[in-house]
């Protein structure tokens, strides 16, 4: 004897409503180019220098340009948003002296373009001299 199973089938109206949305999405696309000049030894003054290019290669200009100075396991050391100067258009320096202690590890410069941030983050190679 076979079994048989009995299926209830039932019609439904459903009325499903939804909302326009509109979002606007812009993509920011911009190289930063980044360095130290001088010898980073402990105790010396390096300049951080940042470039900013658009996806063209032009030099694009920023508002508030900042520095991040990061510690060995990437903690927050110092940030400096003050006396960072501007050479050419989309060119930023800042004059920084390292401390007698290996502390700083890593820089982040960042800038804002067209409301979005923009930002490179490098290593800083540290070198020491020996008195022997």
């Amino acid at each position: 004897m076979a079994d048989t199973v009995g299926v209830r089938v039932e019609s439904y109206d459903v009325e499903i409503g939804y909302r326009e949305m509109s979002v606007d999405v812009t993509a920011v696309e911009a190289v930063v180019t980044m360095g130290v000049e001088y010898m980073p030894l402990l105790g010396n003054t390096i300049r951080i220098s940042a470039a900013f290019e658009d996806m063209d290669g032009d030099a694009t200009a920023v508002d508030d340009v900042t520095i991040v100075l990061y510690g060995r396991d990437r903690n927050v050391v110092e940030e400096i948003s003050e006396g960072i100067e501007s050479g050419e258009t989309g060119s930023y320096y800042y004059d920084y002296t390292l401390p007698d202690e290996p502390t700083i590890y890593y820089y982040e410069v960042q800038g804002k373009l067209a409301g979005n941030t923009l930002l490179g983050r490098e290593i800083i190679r540290l070198d020491w001299v020996s008195n022997a």
